[in-house]
């Protein structure tokens, strides 16, 4: 049960870690998330048992994770600037700029400091050494060295799904509703502006 949960810890802290792809509410969800990350500092984690659940996360494949998904998501957002800005010249200078900026507000060192109060929260000490004992085996060794790959897999697998689902929910919507005709492409263009209109105006 317990191996479940810290399972569990993982790939819902990553799944919306990696899913953060504009959607309204994000500015709202970040500063949740912000207060939530200032209260749980607030507590402090025995050294030992730190220094053993970073072990854990180490050999567990987890650091590896977290490096990924910000390196995915920062990514998706640089493919969107892409496809929105027709000047090339200028999209490349804008998907650099917002690499390096979104470098100074993503930290997977300090997301792994959160996972760190996670596991405090929830294991013992005798438990994380239970885990460390698993993780150092030869089957937690290629669980380890797999999860990366399976969670990398899971997300583009959900985010896939999720927007299948939001196109198939969209236009059984329109169906049933005339004010929603011919939206199809007017809101596209007009996001397609606020798009660039905001990332020039954040990035720089």
């Amino acid at each position: 049960m317990k191996a479940a949960l810290a399972l569990l810890i993982l790939y819902v802290g990553t799944f919306f870690m990696a899913m953060g792809d504009g959607q309204q509410g994000a500015a709202a969800g970040t500063e949740e998330l912000a207060a939530a990350g200032q209260a749980a500092r607030t507590a402090a984690v025995d050294p030992a048992k730190e220094a053993d659940i970073r072990a854990l996360l180490e050999l567990a494949g987890f650091t590896e994770i977290l490096k990924s998904a910000g390196e995915r998501t920062s990514g998706e957002y640089t493919k969107k600037i892409r496809a929105t800005v027709k000047d090339r010249t200028h999209a490349q200078e804008l998907s650099a700029a917002f690499r390096e900026k979104f470098k100074t507000h993503f930290s997977a060192a300090e997301m792994s400091g959160e996972l760190v109060r996670e596991y405090d929260r929830n294991f013992t000490a005798e438990e994380i050494q239970e885990l460390l004992k698993f993780y150092s085996s030869p089957l937690g060794q290629k669980f380890g060295a797999e999860m990366p790959k399976m969670a990398e897999g899971m997300q583009r697998a959900v985010s896939a799904r999720s927007e299948s689902a939001a196109r198939e929910t969209w236009q059984a919507l329109r169906a049933g509703n005339v004010e929603l005709d011919g939206s199809r492409v007017r809101p596209y263009a007009a996001c397609r502006k606020n798009f660039e209109e905001e990332v020039s105006r954040n990035v720089f």
